[in-house]
């Protein structure tokens, strides 16, 4: 992987449960971690093959962290996507290559 090809930043967002005046449950959104990635979309052959259950829109590269877990959101530019999967490459922990639908 060439260093070059993680020009886009992205923001991985979780939640965290906090209780308001009223003594209520309330979800907000925390980020987690800001990156540099590489975020393009899967090609029209792989969307289709996929199936009808993920149908993945986007393959996302970041250096590897143990901060990232799939049932964060990632936040790029005004774009939000949800993580359909995660492989470490080689599991060496060098890159993850992050499969994810883009959310409307």
């Amino acid at each position: 992987m060439k260093i070059g090809k993680l020009r886009h930043l992205i923001s991985f967002i979780g939640y965290e449960t906090s209780t308001n005046e009223y003594g209520e449950a309330e979800k907000s959104e925390v980020e987690v971690l800001k990156t540099w990635a590489e975020v393009k979309p899967v090609t029209s052959k792989e969307y289709f093959n996929q199936g009808d259950f993920l149908k993945t829109t986007h393959r996302i590269i970041v250096r590897y962290s143990d901060k990232i877990k799939p049932t964060q959101k990632i936040k790029f530019e005004d774009r939000k996507f949800e993580i359909t999967g995660i492989r470490d490459f080689f599991e060496k922990h060098k890159y993850l290559e992050i499969m994810a639908k883009e959310i409307t």
